[in-house]
Parts: structure tokens; sequence; C-alpha cells
């Protein structure tokens, strides 16, 4: 029987041996079949009052449509909420939603990315 990983885990992202055996201990424990971990750096134009931005795509190998997926920004932008889709096979769409009602310039800056496959 061939076992794979249960996460894949991107090199240089900072996370310890000891957190990523957690996270895999945890993907086999709930029963997930395989996730994902990158860092990607991404910059959002402006997000006008009570809206989302277009999409920023990026690839991530293996994700298919209905994966659950986590975005983390590495810096806090007020008024601003991170989403991502996969909206197709090995591409996940990143979101900025502004939920306040002025215009937001968010920072270019990192974002953890995790996707799990149920």
């Amino acid at each position: 029987m061939k076992v794979n990983a249960p996460i894949t885990e991107v090199v240089g992202n900072g996370w310890t041996q000891g957190w990523t055996n957690f996270f895999a201990q945890l993907v086999l424990a709930v029963g997930w079949v395989r996730g994902w971990s990158y860092k990607f750096t991404l910059g959002f134009p402006s997000v006008a009052g009570n809206s989302q931005s277009p999409g920023q795509y990026v690839t991530i190998p293996g994700t298919k449509q209905g994966d659950a997926v986590t975005v983390t920004p590495y810096s806090e932008t007020a008024g601003i909420l991170y989403k991502g889709i996969v909206t197709g096979d090995d591409t996940v769409t990143i979101y900025a939603i502004n939920f306040t009602t002025g215009a937001i310039d968010p920072a270019s800056m990192d974002f953890r990315v995790v996707v799990i496959q149920n």
C-alpha cells in the first residue's frame, strides 16, 4: 500500500517540524484525504466600500473544486477580510473583502493558504 503524506508543506515557510507533524496527525485524525500549505505574496488593488476585490489566482497543484480553503494574511489590514475558493483544478482564487463604507488600499503582503481535500 502506498501512503502519501497527508499534508504537503512548502519549503521556506517558517513552520517547525513539530507543527508540521501536528497538522499531519490532525489531517489523519479527522479523515481528510490530503492537504497543502503554501505561502504567497499578493497585492490587491484598492477595494471600494462594502465590496470585494477582483480575484487573485494562485496555482496549487492537485486542488479540486469543493476543497476547503483557509487564507491567513501575515499582517492585519483593518476593514478587510480575505477568503479563498478553489475555482478550478489546481487554481485557488483569493479575494479581499472590504466590510467598511470607505475604500481601502491593502498593502502587498504574504499570505498562508491552506487547502484541505475532503
